[in-house]
């Protein structure tokens, strides 16, 4: 979770009241093929994802009013394919 965590991401995510998600990768890390899957799946905020080679992580900001921090990771695994798996770490979850 540390690799991918920025203080500033989060504390602006929530202020939005969106989810912070933290997921472990298990494959290559691709940065770029990453942010581009996250990137076009609405109710994620592009600008909020951040990647890791080691440790292979991702993380990024979710309105949970759109989609679930479980849907995105879904929309992402089958965006990316098999080369990849996305597991769920932790998420920060919105306060009302």
């Amino acid at each position: 979770m540390a690799a991918t965590y920025d203080h500033a991401v989060v504390e602006h995510a929530l202020a939005q009241r969106r989810v912070v998600v933290f997921c472990e990768i298990q494959g290559v890390v691709h940065a770029r093929r990453l942010r581009d899957a996250a990137a076009r799946i609405a109710g994620i905020d592009p600008r909020s994802v951040r990647t890791s080679a080691a440790p292979a992580a991702m993380s990024f900001a979710v309105d949970p009013r759109v989609l679930s921090a479980q849907a995105a990771v879904a929309q992402i695994q089958v965006s990316v394919g098999p080369t990849l798996r996305l597991s769920v770490l932790k998420t920060l979850p919105a306060t009302p």
